[in-house]
């Protein structure tokens, strides 16, 4: 039901995906240090990060616009939250907790660019 509902492309919304699409596998046959693995797991990523898209426009116009029992502030701090777990799991497992040792020394020209990255994402 919800696949009719999607956005319908246009003539240039198409080709301009078509020229994009045309132009990564240019760039990936001509890498020096091509690998297939790591490309597939690209692959895999862009795929979950477009399923997780699609999925969160239609949690979000659900529970905000036809329930009308939460905001979309409210929608998003809920998904931020629930990836905190994840975070602190990933933190542990890569051994991050030597990352503030070593960022206490630094220069505050070093700490406040750290800070802007964080702010952009």
């Amino acid at each position: 039901r919800h696949i009719h509902q999607l956005h319908h492309f246009t003539q240039p919304q198409i080709w301009a995906l078509a020229v994009t699409t045309v132009g990564m596998i240019i760039y990936a046959l001509q890498d020096i240090n091509f690998n297939m693995v790591g490309y597939l797991w690209l692959v895999g990523n862009s795929v979950a990060t477009i399923f997780n898209t699609f999925w969160n426009k239609f949690y979000i116009t659900h529970y905000t616009k036809e329930l009308k029992i939460q905001t979309s502030y409210g929608v998003s701090f809920i998904q931020q939250v629930e990836t905190l777990p994840i975070v602190f799991v990933l933190a542990l497992a890569n051994n991050e907790g030597n990352a503030l040792t070593m960022f206490t020394p630094l220069d505050m020209s070093a700490k406040l660019m750290i800070f802007a990255t964080c702010l952009g994402g």
